[in-house]
C-alpha cells in the first residue's frame, strides 16, 4: 500500500538463487509490457549452494536465455548436493547430516526467514557443538537428553559465559533435530528416529501468556496516529489484529472495498542479505480473509485517495509496490 521500489523480475523460490540479465554497454535495456527485459543480452544465475566449514559456497553461471541460466543453476545445485554425503550405508556424523539437511533439504519446505532467524542458530550453535561428533547411526536418547540438560543449565556451548536457555528454546531445538532425523530415516541413513515421540518424550515448555495492548494503550496509539500520513496502518492493524509484518505488507490488490474484505496474503520480512522484502506468510493458517466494517472501509478509501494525490504530485519519481 505504501510506495516501494518496483522489481520486474520474476519471483523465484527461496534457495533457487537469483537470475538477472548481463546487459552489454550498448544495450538500451528495453522492457516488455510487464517490465521484464526483452533484449538479447545473456542471463546470469547466482546461487549459494550451501556451506562448508561455515563459509558459503557461491557459484555463477551464464546462458543465452533465462531458462538456460536457471537450468544450469539446478545442475550446479545437484552436483553440490551429490558431493555432500557419502553413499547410503557409509557412516556419517550428526554434524555432517545436520549441515546437509539445513542447507540442502530444509530450504525446500521451511521459510527462509525461519531458517535465518531460528534454524541456523539452533543447528550451528546448539545441536552441532553438543551432538555433532556422534555418528548419526549411534545417536541415542541419552545423548540428546544430556545435550538438552546442557542448554538448560549452561546455555549456548559456543559461549564462555553460562546463560541457561529457556524451556521453549530447548523444545524448539528438539523439534528441529527430530525433523532432521525424520528425513534421515526416510533416506535410509537411520533405522529409527531417536528424537521422535516413539523413542523419547520431547522437552516440556509452559505456554507463555501473550502480551497484548490494554484498551487504554490502544486508545493512546490511535490518538498519536490521528492525522498522520499512515494513520490507516495503525487503525487497520489494531482493529483486525494484524501482525506488524502483515500490516506493513498490505497491498491494494489485497483489499476489496466493494465487498468489504481484506485478504492477508503476504508480509513484510527482513531477510539476511536481502533487506526488507514481501514474503509468503509462515503458515497456511496465517492466510485469511477478514471482514471490514463500514468505518474501516471509509478510512481505507480516504487513505487511498490521499495516496493517489501523492502519486500524482510525485509524477515519474513515484514507485509503487501495489
Amino acid at each position: 500500500m505504501a510506495g516501494a521500489t518496483k522489481d520486474s523480475r520474476k519471483k523465484r523460490s527461496d534457495g533457487e538463487g537469483s537470475l538477472y540479465p548481463k546487459h552489454r554497454a550498448d544495450c538500451a535495456r528495453p522492457l516488455d509490457a510487464r517490465g521484464n527485459p526483452k533484449c538479447k543480452c545473456p542471463w546470469v544465475g547466482a546461487v549459494v549452494l550451501g556451506y562448508i566449514d561455515g563459509k558459503p559456497v557461491r557459484r555463477k553461471v551464464q546462458a543465452s536465455t533465462r531458462a538456460g541460466a536457471a537450468a544450469r543453476l539446478r545442475e550446479k545445485q545437484q552436483e553440490f548436493a551429490d558431493q555432500q554425503l557419502p553413499a547410503v550405508g557409509k557412516p556419517i556424523t550428526v554434524e555432517k547430516w545436520m549441515t546437509y539437511w539445513l542447507t540442502q533439504i530444509a530450504p525446500r519446505k521451511v521459510a527462509a526467514q525461519t531458517i535465518d532467524n531460528s534454524y541456523n542458530c539452533k543447528v550451528r550453535q546448539y545441536i552441532v557443538p553438543l551432538l555433532g561428533h556422534h555418528r548419526l547411526d549411534r545417536l541415542t536418547q541419552e545423548h540428546i537428553e544430556a545435550a538438552w540438560d546442557h542448554l538448560r543449565t549452561k546455555g549456548n556451548p559456543t559461549l564462555e559465559a553460562a546463560t541457561p536457555l529457556s524451556d521453549k528454546t530447548v523444545l524448539q531445538t528438539h523439534r528441529i533435530l527430530s525433523r532432521a532425523l525424520k528425513v534421515a530415516v526416510q533416506r535410509k541413513r537411520l533405522r529409527a528416529n531417536p528424537a521422535d515421540t516413539n523413542s523419547m518424550d520431547a522437552p516440556t515448555a509452559k505456554d507463555k501468556e501473550m502480551d497484548v495492548f490494554t484498551v487504554e494503550e490502544v486508545r493512546s496509539v490511535l490518538a498519536a496516529a490521528e492525522g498522520e500520513r499512515l494513520e490507516a496502518r495503525w487503525v487497520i492493524a489494531l482493529a483486525l489484529g494484524l501482525r506488524q509484518g502483515e500490516a506493513l505488507g498490505l497491498r491494494w490488490e489485497d483489499v476489496d472495498l466493494e465487498d468489504n474484505v481484506l485478504r492477508v496474503r503476504v508480509g513484510l520480512q527482513r531477510r539476511k542479505g536481502k533487506g526488507l522484502i514481501l514474503g509468503d506468510l509462515k503458515t497456511k493458517g496465517s492466510r485469511r480473509d477478514l471482514a471490514l466494517g463500514d468505518k474501516l472501509v471509509r478510512i481505507l478509501k480516504a487513505h487511498k485517495k490521499a495516496q493517489t494525490a501523492e502519486r500524482l504530485a510525485a509524477g515519474s519519481t513515484w514507485t509503487d509496490s501495489g
